[in-house]
This record gives structure tokens, C-alpha cells and sequence, in this order.
């Protein structure tokens, strides 16, 4: 019979995901601030389109840290928008 059960990664191996998922996440929220802050303030078009962009980071980092790093995010995004 197959062994199904899949063995958890090294810790040393989940430590380096889990700040690579950081440093990535933090550039995307880097990248659409700058957009944000770049962009001339009456093309309403581009900033609502970047508004539901900032659901992305949130949305993955909810998955990827629970709904802690969810709060936490949004609250970032928040501060900076």
C-alpha cells in the first residue's frame, strides 16, 4: 500500500519560505504604492483599479500567515494608502 502521508519540510527550509513570501509580498505592496503615489490623481480609473489590487497581498498573506498576518497587512496597506 502507498504511503500517502507526506513528511513536513525542514524547519530551517520553512524559515526560508516564510521570508522569502516577506520580502515578496513587501515588494509587491512597494510597487503598488509607488504606482498609486506616481499616478496623476485624476485618472479615478487607475487608482480603483489599484485599490482592488491591494486585496492580492492581503488575500495571500491571510492564506500564507492566517488570519493574523491578514489583520496585520491590511493595517500596513491601510497606513500607506
Amino acid at each position: 500500500m502507498l504511503n500517502l502521508m507526506l513528511e513536513p519540510p525542514p524547519p530551517a527550509q520553512n524559515r526560508a519560505r516564510a521570508l522569502f513570501d516577506l520580502i515578496a509580498i513587501g515588494l509587491v505592496i512597494a510597487v503598488l504604492t509607488t504606482i498609486h503615489y506616481t499616478n496623476y490623481h485624476y485618472e479615478v480609473d487607475y487608482h480603483i483599479l489599484l485599490q482592488f489590487a491591494y486585496y492580492l497581498p492581503v488575500i495571500y498573506v491571510a492564506m500564507r500567515f492566517g488570519p493574523a498576518g491578514g489583520i496585520i497587512s491590511s493595517f500596513v496597506i491601510t497606513l500607506l494608502f
